[in-house]
């Protein structure tokens, strides 16, 4: 089902409804993305820190790839990072000890003819702090 928003012309107050998801109207999406996160050691005193890993990332001319998380895995997901360029990894910071982040990534592009495409979210992962510390 496609998804619209309406919006209101600013010149003659008329309402217009704009397709918020043409890519997948035409049957263009980029295949869904997966992900793993690990735990990386860090010293008694240093703040924790989570690798998410994009495992299988869709083919194509992507753009960027937007990283989401949450302190819960029934809480809402908030955009942390945006990443450009060929990346298959990064490294989260200054994370809390002892807590569990979840994680979702979506991925960005554009076809041969300029239009821009995108996946759906990836299957949220968990990553937690190693408690030993």
């Amino acid at each position: 089902m496609i998804s619209s928003m309406i919006c209101a012309d600013a010149c003659n107050n008329k309402a217009i409804v704009a397709d918020t998801k043409p890519a997948e109207a035409a049957g263009k999406t980029l295949s869904k993305p997966k992900i793993s996160v690990k735990n990386i050691a860090t010293p008694k005193k240093g703040r924790a820190k989570l690798m998410i890993n994009m495992d299988k990332l869709p083919s194509g001319n992507i753009n960027e790839i937007k990283v989401y998380r949450s302190n819960s895995g029934k809480g809402k997901f908030k955009q942390i990072k945006i990443l450009t360029g060929d990346t298959s990894s990064w490294i989260n910071v200054k994370l809390k000890k002892k807590r569990s982040y979840f994680y979702k990534i979506k991925v960005f592009g554009t076809t041969s003819d300029g239009k821009k495409i995108y996946s759906p979210l990836s299957n949220k992962k968990k990553g937690e702090r190693d408690n030993k510390r």
